[in-house]
């Protein structure tokens, strides 16, 4: 059993209202998988449910990146139909693109099989360009054993986050921004007490204590006092 991010609802008007995880049983098997390529069971309907709501790309693909299978959304990206696509690499097919050099696909495909061992599933984000500017795919890969226990395949599928991506990097750039009126603040604020409320502080503790030991009149002690009124009007006003 694998359990699916993709599944969702929609209202009348195709508009998605929910996304859900939810778990969908399908075989293992790489034989049955490569020969049933259109599998009539409620499995497969369930799946091709799914991506009809939320489209996403899936494919299989031998550890070579031979593609043994793949759906139309996933032929489309590489510019492509499912029959050109299977008995293709992938690494030739995006490189042919301009997605990433052929060496960086190998790297990428190299790290995917080292991060899925044992039928374990791992995700990668995948930079691509298109004609409308850089987008974002979030691929979740999940290695299938063969009948003889061996590796035989790597199921693939991808989902786009370039919006996500897009109000992610926005949040971020909100909090660093935020971060930096903290830090103006908070200096503003030391300038304020240091220039203003510190200074006249002093002023009027002198005022209160001549340096010259003599004894303080009216006016000194008048003047002391306000000024420390006006230190209470500008704590005030920082406080505010």
């Amino acid at each position: 059993r694998v359990r699916s991010r993709l599944a969702a609802r929609a209202d009348e008007l195709g508009d998605i209202t929910e996304v859900f995880g939810l778990e969908i049983p399908f075989t293992t098997s790489a034989a049955v998988a490569v020969e049933r390529t259109v599998d009539p069971d409620a499995d497969a309907q369930l799946l091709r449910d799914i991506f009809d709501v939320q489209p996403a790309m899936a494919a299989r693909y031998r550890p070579d990146s031979t593609v043994v299978w793949c759906n139309e959304a996933y032929a489309a990206h590489l510019g492509a139909t499912p029959a050109a696509v299977r008995g293709c690499r992938w690494i030739d097919l995006a490189a042919g693109l301009g997605y990433d050099t052929p060496e960086m696909l190998e790297q990428l495909l190299a790290d995917i099989l080292a991060t899925t061992p044992d039928d374990t599933t791992s995700t990668v984000l995948a930079p691509m360009p298109g004609e409308r500017g850089m987008r974002w795919i979030q691929w979740s890969n999940r290695r299938l054993p063969g009948a003889d226990g061996g590796v035989d395949l790597v199921q693939a599928i991808g989902v786009e986050v370039t919006e996500l991506r897009t109000a992610r990097d926005a949040l971020d750039a909100m909090a660093r921004e935020l971060v930096r009126g903290r830090v103006a603040e908070r200096r503003e604020l030391a300038r304020r007490l240091h220039d203003d409320v510190v200074q006249v502080l002093v002023s009027a503790m002198w005022a209160m204590s001549p340096s010259d030991g003599r004894d303080v009149d009216a006016d000194s002690a008048q003047r002391s006092a306000d000024l420390v009124r006006l230190a209470i009007e500008q704590l005030r006003s920082c406080l505010g």
